[in-house]
């Protein structure tokens, strides 16, 4: 009972600062949501048939657009707003493109609140004995959270979407919808992943089929219809490849290497083992771990195996901070009311809630940057002995 009311007191803290943070960064600051900028621009130029995977059509788009002499720094494009995402994203933004760039920004940031609101009511739903306060305050005080605001993050509302689609089979009992909104959103198919794996141990078999193919039929055609779709494979490929080398690459940690989740960065940075070596380590490891699952039963249920996965992918894939709010959400989904945290879990508790990139500048400690990484490995080597219990 004491842990819970000092880790409702830590939980508390920590929202009420990062809110006040950020509302007065909101308040204070030009909004500029990178990240949908670059998806926004994508399905605009996909829409005028050139290649939304080029960087350099995206940023003679935005050129084009009135928007661009609004204060935005940099160039549209590498490394922090190239796109990456599957080709049928541009069905979905092509919603938001219907509109002028400042009426979409603002209109997925009241999408993203309303999504965060719908996150926190789905786990609840999800799991009684969570109570509202507890998942509202998680989820708030969690600095990546507001890092996804600001940076105009669609994983907020694919994390929704995806929940929701969860409900939908638990409580409803529905195979057809939740099929497809899983296909719908598949274009940040990193973030799905974990629900691929929870359908195939519970033995969806119709909603995964379903699923695969909506996220087939929207890829299809978003490539048959575009006049230059080889391009666009190739394109993105060749994408994926320089994001996951860029964080990897330098002997000092570059923007995109302080906020990643994976271990392939401090191993990178602290060794001279070869990037392709890593990677193909990392990739190896993705797949015993979503492997694992599927030869080896454990006790604490099927959202176990969404909390496993997620934080599989957040270790051995490639991405960022923000994305851990899909960890917390699965943890949330199998913590029982009576639960305590575990060691490593304060631990890394602490630095998803601590201004990690302040405290490294103020301490000169730069090594600060990679500990969260680094903890989640250890969560992970945690987790991992719930599928080899000891006698």
């Amino acid at each position: 009972m004491k842990r819970q009311k000092v880790l409702m007191a830590i939980l508390i803290l920590f929202a009420v600062l990062n809110s006040a943070k950020w509302g007065l960064h909101f308040i204070g600051s030009e909004y500029h949501p990178l990240d949908f900028r670059t998806y926004y621009t994508g399905a605009s130029v996909y829409g005028q048939d050139r290649n939304p995977y080029d960087d350099f059509q995206n940023e003679l788009h935005w050129a084009k657009n009135k928007s661009s002499a609004s204060g935005w720094k940099g160039i549209l494009g590498f490394p922090h707003a190239t796109v990456v995402y599957a080709p049928q994203f541009v069905w979905y933004f092509m919603a938001y493109a219907v509109f002028d760039f400042q009426t979409a920004q603002w209109l997925q940031f009241a999408l993203n609140i309303l999504s965060l609101a719908v996150i926190v009511w789905l786990i609840t739903a999800l799991n009684r004995q969570i109570k509202p306060l507890m998942a509202a305050l998680a989820v708030l005080a969690f600095r990546g959270t507001w890092y996804a605001l600001d940076n105009g993050q669609p994983m907020i509302q694919v994390l929704a979407v995806c929940l929701f689609a969860l409900y939908l089979i638990k409580d409803k009992k529905q195979k057809i919808l939740p099929g497809i909104l899983f296909g719908l959103v598949a274009f940040k198919f990193t973030l799905l992943l974990p629900f691929l794996l929870y359908l195939l141990i519970e033995k969806q078999f119709k909603i995964l089929l379903i699923c695969i193919l909506t996220a087939a039929i929207l890829n299809t055609a978003a490539l048959a219809l575009h006049p230059e779709g080889l391009q666009l494979v190739s394109q993105w490929q060749w994408n994926m490849e320089r994001l996951w080398a860029y964080p990897h690459q330098f002997g000092h940690l570059n923007a995109i290497a302080v906020i990643s989740s994976a271990v392939s960065v401090p191993i990178a940075f602290l060794t001279n083992i070869p990037l392709q070596l890593i990677k193909g380590l990392m990739l190896l490891l993705l797949a015993l771990s979503f492997l694992l699952p599927v030869l080896r039963k454990q006790e604490k249920g099927p959202y176990f195996t969404l909390a496993f996965a997620a934080l599989s992918s957040l270790c051995f894939g490639q991405h960022l901070i923000y994305d851990l709010l899909a960890l917390i959400g699965f943890r949330l989904l199998c913590a029982r009311a009576d639960e305590k945290p575990s060691g490593i879990e304060w631990l890394l508790m602490a630095a998803l809630l601590l201004p990690l990139g302040s405290l490294a500048e103020y301490t000169g400690l730069i090594f600060l940057h990679l500990s969260i990484p680094l903890l989640l490995f250890l969560y992970w080597c945690s987790l991992l002995r719930t599928y080899f219990p000891s006698k």
